[in-house]
């Protein structure tokens, strides 16, 4: 699964989270369900986007 920062193609599935607009490919929307994205800094001071969870996952993780 990636993540892109690019305008919303037509068929997407456009939703409104948290006041952030987001477009969602329609057949990747089921693995996306319960899945939360968060920035985390590490030791080095160095910050990523990690996603968490999802509809499969036993872990903390995608």
């Amino acid at each position: 699964m990636g993540l892109a920062l690019d305008e919303p193609a037509e068929d997407d599935v456009k939703q409104d989270i948290n006041g952030i607009h987001v477009a969602i490919e329609e057949q990747i929307l089921s693995h996306v369900d319960g899945v939360t994205l968060d920035v985390e800094t590490t030791d080095d001071d160095q910050q990523g986007l990690v996603m968490h969870g999802g509809p499969n996952s036993d872990s903390d993780c995608c």
